[in-house]
Parts: structure tokens; sequence; C-alpha cells
């Protein structure tokens, strides 16, 4: 298995891993859900965001930043749809 390959599956399972863990983070208290889903999904977006720097230490700049760039959007698309289909409330009460 090639680096790429080896990027693109790491990328694939942390992205995998976000989805699912929005299902268990759904089941946290009012509030917790929230601020854990944020805190977790900052943090897989920033490993996303240095993936291609430590795994593709032979590329050039320009290929590592188009990497980093793919992998950080669908850390993104990723993080939105657990958002949305796990059904995390934005507002559990308001007063």
């Amino acid at each position: 298995m090639n680096s790429g390959a080896r990027l693109a599956a790491t990328a694939g399972a942390l992205c995998a891993m976000l989805f699912g863990a929005a299902f268990l983070v759904r089941r946290l208290p009012c509030g917790q859900d929230l601020e854990t889903w944020l805190a977790l999904g900052l943090a897989v977006l920033l490993l996303l965001l240095a993936l291609p720097w430590i795994m593709h230490r032979n590329a050039s700049v320009l290929a590592r930043s188009g990497c980093s760039a793919a992998a950080l959007v669908a850390g993104i698309a990723t993080w939105v749809a657990g958002f949305h289909f796990a059904g995390i409330p934005l507002l559990c009460r308001l007063f």
C-alpha cells in the first residue's frame, strides 16, 4: 500500500469514527452533548489537517497542502452530517 492510499484510508477511518461518535455524543445530558461534539470535531479536524504533513514527507508542499485541504473539507462535511443525522440538539433549553 503506497503512502497516498494509507493517507486516504486513515482519513476515511477518522471520518467514520467521527460520524459514529455523533450517535454516542447524542446520548449525553443536555448541554454536554454540544460541547463534547465541538471538542471532538475540532480535535479530528486538526488531526486531519496535520495528517498529510506527517504521512507524506516525500511529497511536495503543494501536494501536501492539497491533500490537507481535501481532508479538511471531508472532515467538515462529516462533522456537519454527523450533527444533522444524529440529531444533536443545538438549543436544549432556552432558560
